[in-house]
């Protein structure tokens, strides 16, 4: 029987010592002490790591001996060391421990043929150095397949149960920019795979974390209040089906806050598509929510969606939002009832707050007009009987045959050059129990559509009309956040002279501190900075985080204080604010500081906040005297 072949690996002694060649014999004593100190995973085997010390002490008594190293030179091939096929293990940790990945993975397939612990532990944290090295990159599907392929290596190692576990910890952390970067695929039938991958692992997070409102652990390291904001600004990426599926299903479990945003989308698939049921189901969650919340805006909406004009002008009537009552009551002047305002708030309602967060419909044009003059709508109305004491009229809420038109185009107002926007209202959809932790971002998510308290025009000035500005979406590969991109949460402002108070200014610059904090970190993770910071801000911002990972630099922030010393609000989408900020910040390259570029100091900055339908997000950014 001829002897086992022997395996070549390409290694040297002075390489598995860390030392250079032909180096002095007084560096190899030391160099070796260092070697056995550093100690590899405690979940390899004891025979490995003897094995490991048994050849470094090899190494070393050959390259401290004059006549040894010349005979070692002499005989051994230059870059070569050869081991026994009992050794596979300990030249796989020699080459990972230096770094060289790509000689392990040509070894791969033959080494698992072995079926050793040891063997499979290297191969597994192999892949995990690959996939942290793609994820710096930016490679976010690379680095997801190398942590599946050292999970799919240790499978099979029953032993080794923990190193899977942080594996899996690992793809959690990432799972939510997973999410939004899968979702970011365009809405083509050859996307559908992609898109749909992101939208089940969107599922299985929710299932983790119990719900939008949930106190469950997903792993992804997110707070309840980041939670909400990712969840917020995922919806963006979300088609009114994707959307449905999603919230109908959540509103289930009972979660207020998805049932919320049920309504939204159903609301949205009837208005758009003209499907009269879309709107019953809608208004059949909103009956619950009514128990806990005044929802009677939106109850009204659904009556007049429905034809019933009489249920819709009572809901009015029973209303506490006076903000969006009085807008209504405005535009009705000079009518018998409210019903002309209604008709061009709920045109406004759904242009301006409603369809922006579904993406397949935002780039759209819909009008109740041609809600009601769809055949499909005004055949369901002839078919639907009256309910209960709050029957429509029925002469009211049937399409008037003659003209082929709806009776409700005499209650639209004439356009104007200058269309007023619609009262804003802002309830508050979480029971009492979730209210004290999350209340504020939640309750501004729950809404969905990113609506902010009245801003109260002054006495006899009309409201001025406001853009609609296309929801923000980050690059379709977006640089993760390890902590997802987050999206900003809308805060909800004051009545008065400014947008926001200055308790909320200052948590937005807070949240911008510690994105900074991430971007520009050791992990250099993005994705919360990308969300808080939009335009030219954001693209500046994002170019110097990519500089640093690839300089290999990144700093360590400590903020002392924030200090808000001026506010003004030229416009109710923009708020200029003048902040002091004092931190102490501490340069690092190759991970050693570098004092001549930290300091502890204060400094001013002028930011521009702008609203958006995401919410506040930082526009610009200015360090003045």
């Amino acid at each position: 029987m001829s002897p086992d072949p022997v395996v070549a690996f390409p290694l040297d002694y002075y390489q598995i010592l860390g030392l250079p060649p032909q180096c002095a014999f007084g560096l190899v004593e030391s160099a070796y002490t260092d070697r056995v100190a550093q100690a590899p995973r405690r979940e390899f085997s004891a025979a490995l790591l003897a094995a490991r010390e048994r050849l470094l002490k090899d190494a070393s008594t050959v390259l401290q001996d004059p006549v040894l190293r010349e005979r070692y030179h002499r005989d051994q091939p230059a870059g070569t060391l050869k081991l026994e096929p009992s050794e596979l293990a300990v030249g796989l940790l020699f080459l990972f421990e230096l770094g060289k990945y790509q000689p392990i993975l040509e070894r791969e397939a033959e080494a698992l043929k072995a079926d050793n612990q040891d063997v499979r532990l290297v191969l597994a944290l192999t892949h995990r150095m690959l996939a942290l090295d793609a994820y710096r990159q930016g490679a976010l599907s690379l680095a997801c397949q190398e942590v599946e392929a050292a999970l799919s290596i240790l499978s099979g190692g029953g032993s080794l149960l923990g190193v899977q576990q942080e594996l899996q910890a690992l793809i959690k952390r990432w799972r939510p920019e997973r999410i939004l970067q899968l979702l970011a695929a365009p809405v083509e039938p050859e996307n559908q795979l992609q898109r749909r991958a992101g939208f089940v692992l969107l599922s299985e997070v929710l299932d983790e974390r119990e719900g939008i409102e949930g106190a469950g652990n997903d792993q992804s390291g997110l707070s309840r209040e980041e939670f909400v904001q990712f969840v917020q600004y995922v919806r963006l990426r979300l088609t009114v089906a994707e959307q449905l599926e999603l919230f109908e299903r959540e509103a289930a479990r009972p979660s207020p806050a998805a049932q919320y945003l049920a309504v939204q989308a159903l609301l949205a698939r009837g208005y758009t598509a003209c499907d009269p049921p879309c709107v019953r189901r809608a208004r059949g969650h909103l009956i619950k929510l009514a128990q806990r919340q005044d929802v009677y805006i939106e109850l009204a909406l659904c009556a007049l969606l429905l034809g019933q004009t009489e249920e819709a002008l009572k809901n009015i009537e029973r209303s506490g939002e006076q903000p969006a009552t009085e807008y209504i009551a405005n535009l009705s002047l000079g009518a018998p009832d409210q019903l002309p305002g209604l008709c061009r708030y709920a045109d406004e309602w759904f242009a301006q707050e409603v369809l922006p967060f579904f993406r397949d419909l935002r780039s759209q044009s819909f009008s109740l007009q041609s809600y009601f003059a769809s055949p499909l709508v005004q055949c369901y109305l002839e078919q639907q009987q009256p309910v209960g004491a709050g029957a429509v009229d029925q002469r009211r809420s049937r399409p008037d045959r003659r003209e082929n038109r709806p009776v409700f185009d005499r209650a639209v107002a004439p356009a104007t050059d200058e269309q007023p926007l619609m009262g804003r209202r802002r309830p508050t959809l979480l029971p009492p129990p979730f209210l004290p932790a999350a209340a504020a971002l939640v309750a501004v998510f729950l809404l969905g559509s990113g609506w902010l308290l009245s801003q109260r025009s002054a006495p006899g000035n009309p409201p001025k009309p406001e853009a609609n500005p296309a929801p923000p979406l980050v690059a379709a590969t977006p640089a993760p956040p390890s902590r997802p991109p987050a999206a900003v949460a809308p805060v909800a402002p004051l009545t008065g002279g400014t947008a926001l108070s200055t308790a909320q200014i200052t948590q937005i610059l807070q949240d911008w501190q510690q994105a900074k904090q991430q971007a520009l970190g050791p992990e250099h993770q993005t994705a919360r900075m990308q969300a808080l910071l939009t335009g030219n801000t954001q693209q500046i911002w994002r170019d110097r985080a990519e500089q640093t990972r690839q300089a290999g630099e990144h700093w360590k922030y400590r903020l002392k204080q924030l200090k808000i010393d001026e506010v003004k609000s030229p416009r109710p989408d923009r708020v200029e604010v003048v902040a002091e900020v004092s931190e102490v910040a501490n340069f690092y390259t190759n991970n050693q500081l570098q004092s001549s570029r930290s300091y502890d100091r204060p400094y001013r900055v002028r930011y521009a906040l702008i609203k958006s339908p995401a919410g506040w997000q930082i526009g610009e950014m200015k360090v003045v005297n």
